[in-house]
Formats: C-alpha cells, sequence, structure tokens
C-alpha cells in the first residue's frame, strides 16, 4: 500500500506540558479504530483504584475518530512515568507523556453496567443464562466446531464441470424427449446470448477486387476459373 508522506508533525498533551516531534508520517487507510477501549471518566470512577485518575480523563467524543497511530518508532511516549495497580483481575492505570491509560477487562462479568435496570428486558449470556446487563460488544466467544475443509472423499480427484457444461445438461433435461415417431429429439445447444458475427464485408470486397485484377491479368487461375463455371453452370459473385 503506497501512502504520502508528512514530515514536520508535532503532538503535544491535553495539559500542554509535554509535546513531541514526530517521525515521518505515511498516510494509511486501515487504521484500527477502536473507540469502547479509549479510557473514560465513568470507567474510572467504576473502580475505587482509579477514581482519582478521573479528572485527568476526557469525556469520549463519539463523533471523533483516530487519525493518528504512534508505534515504536517514536519509544518515548510509552515511557511510564507512573502506575497504579488494583487486585486481582483488576484494570490498572499508567501514566505516559501524553496522558493515563487503562489497561485490563473494564466490563463487569464481559456485560457493562446499566444506567437503568428493567426487570422485563433481559439479555442471553453465551453459556445461556439470562442477565439484565447488557451485554459487551468486545466480548467473543470461538465454538469447537468440526472444519470439514481438509475431510477427504471419494470425488476429491473428480473433475467438476465448467458453467457451459451445466447449462447443457440442464438444457438436456427439460427439452430431450421422444416424439410421437419414437425418435429423440433434442434442442440444439446454442450459446446464450446469442454472439454477435463480425462485419467483414470489407475485407471480403478487398479480396474480390483482388483476385479480379489478378485474372485481368492473365493469371493462370483465369482458365481454371473459366473452367469450373462453365462446368457447373453457376457463378458465385462476391459482394
Amino acid at each position: 500500500m503506497v501512502g504520502r508522506y508528512a514530515s514536520g508533525i508535532r503532538i503535544c498533551s491535553i495539559d500542554g506540558q509535554s509535546t513531541f516531534e514526530m517521525p515521518d508520517v505515511i498516510e494509511c487507510d486501515s487504521i484500527p479504530s477502536n473507540l469502547p477501549e479509549i479510557p473514560t471518566p465513568d470507567v474510572a470512577n467504576a473502580h475505587p483504584h482509579l477514581r482519582r485518575i478521573a479528572p485527568y480523563l476526557p469525556a469520549l467524543d463519539p463523533s471523533c475518530k483516530v487519525e493518528l497511530l504512534i508505534g515504536r518508532d517514536l519509544p518515548e511516549v510509552h515511557h511510564v512515568t507512573e502506575q497504579i495497580l488494583g487486585g486481582k483481575g483488576e484494570p490498572f492505570a499508567q501514566k505516559l507523556p501524553l496522558g493515563w491509560v487503562v489497561i485490563g477487562e473494564v466490563c463487569l462479568g464481559k456485560v457493562h453496567a446499566p444506567s437503568v435496570i428493567n426487570v422485563r428486558k433481559t439479555h442471553v449470556l453465551n453459556d445461556g443464562r439470562h442477565t439484565t446487563f447488557p451485554l459487551c460488544d468486545l466480548n467473543i466467544k470461538v465454538n469447537d466446531v468440526e472444519d470439514h475443509i481438509f475431510v477427504r472423499t471419494p470425488a476429491d480427484n473428480k473433475l467438476g464441470l465448467s458453467v457451459q457444461d451445466r447449462q447443457f445438461l440442464e438444457l438436456m433435461q427439460r427439452h430431450f424427449r421422444k416424439d410421437e415417431n419414437g425418435l429423440w429429439s433434442a434442442p440444439l445447444p446454442f450459446i446464450q446470448p446469442k454472439p454477435q458475427m463480425p462485419n467483414n464485408r470489407y475485407q471480403a470486397w478487398k479480396r474480390a477486387q483482388i483476385l479480379e485484377s489478378s485474372l485481368q491479368l492473365g493469371h493462370p487461375m483465369l482458365a481454371d476459373q473459366y473452367l469450373f463455371t462453365t462446368r457447373t453452370h453457376h457463378m458465385y459473385v462476391t459482394t
């Protein structure tokens, strides 16, 4: 994939305290954009040990887009200056020069905490249990199903029919029959749509002129042509 290059780009944190000069940036149309992984104040407030970083996390703008991917070619933006750990299975936070990030499972048991409880509306988990919590879109379940791609069958080495072969067999199946005289009749398998024959009138006319010129010059073909026409009493003229 070929994209445009840009240089001289600088990035800074929201508070303006950290500024970095980016290396050459390459344009790309397939940048990962997973907005639910962006930490928000609600995520921090849902965990007691992360509540103190909630004021430093801006609210998520649903209309925002991921426009820049910073990789390992700028390692200084990935330096961890502070870290907040939690208990077993709890998410933890790291402070980077550009701001705080939250790492770990921020859902409650693979589901999101609802703001309103409705006892008449339930959701079904992957294991069949019912819950009032909305399911998390990031929860992935891999089913262990039998794969039939590599199963061998006796017809593996048998040549398959082409599209035209299948059309011919279907045509014969519909119209191949025995008439009242006991004779079998079948339709002609013409190609559909009917191909357009080329218009070669100009080439035929040029060849007729060349033949006429050769005959007028006393070409040996003249005697053969005369003998042929006198025997058959027919004259074929190309027009």
